[in-house]
């Protein structure tokens, strides 16, 4: 019996770790020059953690061709 309750801890404590590292990496704010995904983050605040740069430059464009929904 001790080592099922052993057992039951162990995989508790892992799955309560693997819960706190999600909850912590979704709520982390990117920095303003690593937006990692559309709106900067997670939460899709779109607000960077600093201001822009002082210069700004296009990176890349995309010419569709048609309209695109979504």
């Amino acid at each position: 019996m001790r080592a099922r309750n052993k057992f039951f801890f162990a995989g508790f404590a892992a799955f309560a770790l693997i819960v706190v590292v999600s909850i912590v990496a979704a709520t982390a704010q990117a920095p303003a020059a690593n937006w990692p995904q559309f709106r900067g983050n997670p939460s899709l605040t779109g607000v960077a953690a600093t201001p822009p740069p002082a210069t700004l430059a296009l990176k890349w464009t995309y010419e569709a061709g048609e309209s695109i929904e979504s």
